[in-house]
Formats: structure tokens, C-alpha cells, sequence
């Protein structure tokens, strides 16, 4: 078997397989709604089908049919032009050539930062105005997000705001990076995508460590509000062009808010 055709038929497997099995174990975590989840629970709304079921059974109908067009359809169909014109990868597909943990690392993070770039460009793209309302609304339709909500968008927001984002990396990187790095950096951004429209902010997620690290939370506000927070890995961009600033100032509102309760609660107690 080629290599272009070895990397088509693993993103074919990778694409049935990989969401299906998130999707059930998180859809089946968000039903029983377990006590050791709950605690993790980051939204204050409640839950989408126990806010309002009907319009919720509705918006799941839409989300799972297509999320499931796009990752069952249009992305196994970005590696069909590697099999139908026999075109090169570039990629390392050497047994010799497996990277070590430094290196891997290294390549992943440089995957992330190019990505994370690309990401935000198209999506501030696609929060213009003339277009807004006929691509990107689609996936504004939750503003309560969970995780099946990450693959739920336009085919064309899809092809060109998150499959080339994530792509940018290994093209730039070619024979530099090794098939097992690709395949590890298309698994993290898949759990990334995935845990940050998920209602959940885990303490102990990996992606908590990033320097300048986004969390769920920072996208959560992004629905909810409909404006900043850009970015899916960092915020440094955000930060750049002053599109976080809404929402600090929100987070600084949320904490004199608190502060204020605390004082007329300890007031009440004492008196």
C-alpha cells in the first residue's frame, strides 16, 4: 500500500471511529450527569435538555446530522485527492525515522502554534458581517455547548475553519514530521476541540499546562456572548489584537460581584 494511500485509509478509520466513541462516552457521562463530572461542571446555565427539552431534541437532531455529514463525509474526502491522483506525502513514514518524546513534543507544540494561528484568522473571518449569518451562525445555534457541538458547523466553515487550521502544520513541516506525530497531533486536537465546548473545565487537562493556555471557560464566554476569544489553543492573539478585553473585563465584573455578596453575607451573620 502507498503512503497516500495508508494516510487515506487512516483518515477514513480515524474519522468513523475516533468521534463516535467520544461522542458515546461523553453523551452517555452527559445523561447520567455524574456526581464526579458535575463537579467539574463549568456553565452556570443549566443543561440544554433540562432548560428547554423540546427546542433541545430538536437542535441535537440537527447537530448529530451534521456532525456526522462532516466527519463521515467531507473529512475522509480531504484524503481522497491523495488516492485518486496518486499525489506524494511528504510525511515521514519510515520505521527508523519515529521521533523521540523531545522531538515529538516539540513538533506537536509547533503544530498547536500554527494552528491556533490559522484558527483565529478564519474565525474572526467568519464573524464578519456579510457573512456571519449564512456560515458561521450555524454553529452559534449552542450557546449552552457540548460536546458534540465541536463538530457541528458549515461544511464550508468545516473544510476551511478547522481541517486546513489543522493541517497547516504538517504541511509546513513535511518529511520533518513522522506519520505517528500526525496522527498525535490530529488525536489532540480532536480532545481539544472536543473538551472545550464540553461544559466540563478538568483541572487536570493537559492542555490546562499550555503557557498561555485557553480553557473552556474562555470558548464558553466566546458562545454565550457571541464576541472575543477567537483563538482555540492560546490567547496570545486574542491578547494582540484586543479581542480578550470584553471578557476580562466580564471576569473582573464576576469577581467584585462575588466580592460584594461575601461582605453583605459576613455582614448579615454578624449582625
Amino acid at each position: 500500500m502507498s503512503n497516500a494511500k495508508f494516510y487515506m485509509v487512516y483518515g477514513v478509520i480515524f474519522n468513523l471511529t475516533f468521534p463516535i466513541v467520544i461522542y458515546s462516552i461523553l453523551g452517555l457521562c452527559y445523561y447520567v450527569e455524574s456526581p464526579f463530572l458535575e463537579r467539574y461542571k463549568c456553565l452556570e446555565e443549566a443543561w440544554p435538555w433540562k432548560d428547554d427539552p423540546e427546542a433541545w431534541s430538536k437542535l441535537r437532531f440537527r447537530t448529530l446530522c451534521l456532525a456526522s455529514f462532516n466527519m463521515f463525509v467531507l473529512s475522509p474526502a480531504a484524503y481522497s485527492p491523495f488516492h485518486f491522483f496518486d499525489l506524494p506525502l511528504d510525511l515521514d513514514f519510515s520505521s527508523t525515522g519515529i521521533p523521540d518524546a523531545t522531538k515529538m513534543c516539540l513538533q506537536v507544540l509547533f503544530c498547536m502554534v500554527m494552528e491556533d494561528m490559522t484558527f483565529h484568522c478564519s474565525h474572526r473571518f467568519l464573524h464578519l458581517r456579510w457573512i456571519y449569518p449564512y456560515v458561521h451562525k450555524i454553529h452559534h445555534e449552542h450557546k449552552v455547548t457540548i460536546g458534540m457541538a465541536s463538530h457541528y458547523a458549515h461544511p464550508l466553515e468545516y473544510v476551511f475553519g478547522n481541517l486546513l487550521p489543522c493541517a497547516v502544520g504538517p504541511l509546513i513541516l513535511g518529511p520533518k514530521l513522522h506519520i505517528t506525530t500526525a496522527l498525535t497531533w490530529y488525536v489532540l486536537r480532536n480532545l481539544e476541540s472536543i473538551e472545550g465546548h464540553c461544559g466540563y473545565e478538568f483541572s487536570w487537562s493537559p492542555f490546562r499546562v499550555l503557557p498561555f493556555g485557553s480553557d473552556f471557560a474562555y470558548h464558553a464566554y466566546h458562545h454565550s456572548h457571541n464576541i472575543g476569544n477567537y483563538s482555540s489553543f492560546f490567547t496570545y492573539w486574542d491578547t494582540v489584537f484586543g479581542s480578550n478585553k470584553v471578557y476580562y473585563q466580564y471576569l473582573n465584573e464576576r469577581r467584585q460581584e462575588e466580592q460584594e455578596q461575601k461582605k453583605t453575607s459576613t455582614k448579615v451573620k454578624n449582625a
